[in-house]
């Protein structure tokens, strides 16, 4: 499992100092009598700073010292950790008894914490319960219409991915199936079934399962002009992949936030780990989105050892565009109109029984609804291979983003942050 990892650097000096003067442990309120430790500017007895304050591995638990890494939720372990660690496929936390109170590994080969596992979704009651609880959530916000008694299949990893066929990857975690089924009465009636990866925890599954049944609102009712009557003896190519998944990406976590199923600091946290997955993928460099969309079935269906460094993912860096177009259009309309305006419109003109969303359409669509001239934002987010100001367009909104500035090259290509470790210094 690939992680994004970065070096920290102790910004702080541990110094052994021999003096006659009194001081108190700030830790246990005693009397120093002899030789002590300073960290950040407070006194310790030595046992009192390796047994409560001194910051240690997650794994060995051993004190940290030199470079150290961490995990996607910040525990440090030592580098010398980095080839065997494992990490929860879930949430990627690194997995070990002082983090996550051990974890499993699955019989399909994924593996998860003890801290995901305790709340992972298996059963029929409570597939009913998150059901319920996104399809009244869904309805809240004016997508209505999914059929709830629409099947719902949990299946392992490796059972996913075959009944997935050609869209199947190692990230897939659910998808919806489509067909025409014939009624009593002759006609034909569209029957849609979904297929979501077992044993996630509560939240991630209503995630999941809040993107499908999206999808069943978006792409298999709305979809781009081509996926209508498609040629299916080769690959149909369109750029709007972004559109159909990278924008419910987008309304994935959104939805979930609004409902109250996950809180404002637990959204900026997703958040946070989509924007570094992003800017770690150099890929994004050298594929424009519109180019992710419209070769998905030569290079994002059928990955390579070096397609971290060639490609991007229209699903990762289309919900991010997605969120910087609902945020401009919700900045510069003054709130009168946001991204959902765009979305029910384009619905309600290009219904799949009105042959589909044509090429370029929404971009036209999102400017006539709004009144907005966002042409430079389409041919940047969409067209070419640079990056937005994340910062300014994040900063209005109050939401603070910063990109480390050392090694930030490093940080682009490799995902880490070499800096040095830290420095002892020992006194008589």
């Amino acid at each position: 499992m690939h992680q994004k990892l970065n070096y920290i650097f102790l910004l702080f000096f541990v110094s052994y100092i021999f003096t006659a003067d009194k001081n108190i442990c700030n830790h246990c309120n005693q009397l120093i009598s002899n030789q002590w430790i300073v960290f950040e500017e407070n006194d310790y007895h030595n046992n009192c700073y390796e047994n409560h304050i001194a910051p240690k591995c997650s794994l060995c638990l051993e004190i940290l010292t030199g470079e150290y890494l961490l995990d996607a939720w910040g525990n440090p372990f030592h580098k010398i950790h980095e080839a065997d660690g494992i990490y929860c496929s879930s949430c990627s936390r690194i997995i070990s008894e002082g983090v996550t109170q051990g974890g499993y590994k699955l019989d399909d080969g994924r593996f998860l914490c003890s801290l995901c596992q305790s709340n992972i979704v298996q059963s029929t009651s409570q597939i009913n319960i998150s059901k319920l609880k996104v399809l009244t959530l869904l309805q809240k916000i004016g997508i209505e219409g999914i059929n709830k008694e629409i099947n719902i299949t949990l299946a392992n990893r490796i059972t996913l991915q075959k009944l997935a066929h050609k869209i199947s990857s190692s990230q897939l975690k659910g998808f919806t199936k489509f067909s025409y089924i014939k009624s009593p009465f002759g006609n034909l009636a569209s029957e849609y079934k979904i297929y979501i990866l077992d044993r996630l925890p509560t939240i991630e599954f209503e995630a999941v399962l809040a993107h499908e049944y999206l999808h069943v609102w978006n792409v298999k009712r709305l979809r781009p002009e081509v996926f209508v009557k498609p040629d299916l003896s080769g690959p149909v190519y369109t750029e709007q992949l972004w559109i159909f998944e990278g924008i419910t990406s987008y309304y994935d976590d959104l939805n979930l936030m609004r409902a109250g199923i996950i809180e404002k600091k637990k959204y900026l946290e997703l958040l946070e780990n989509n924007f570094n997955r992003l800017l770690i993928n150099y890929g994004r460099c050298e594929q424009s989105l519109a180019e992710s969309s419209f070769d998905a079935w030569t290079k994002f269906y059928q990955p390579d050892e070096n397609s971290v460094n060639a490609i991007t993912s229209y699903y990762l860096k289309g919900s991010i565009v997605a969120l910087m177009l609902d945020l401009k259009i919700i900045s510069e309309t003054q709130g009168k109109y946001s991204l959902q305006d765009v979305m029910l419109s384009a619905w309600q003109k290009y219904y799949v029984e009105r042959d589909g969303l044509p090429e370029a359409a929404f971009e036209e669509l999102a400017e006539q609804v709004t009144g907005l001239d966002l042409k430079n934002f389409f041919n940047t987010m969409i067209r070419s291979t640079q990056d937005l100001d994340y910062k300014y367009e994040l900063e209005k909104f109050g939401i603070e983003f910063n990109i480390a500035k050392d090694n930030k090259k490093a940080a682009e290509y490799l995902g880490v942050v070499l800096k040095p470790g830290p420095e002892v210094i020992i006194k008589n």
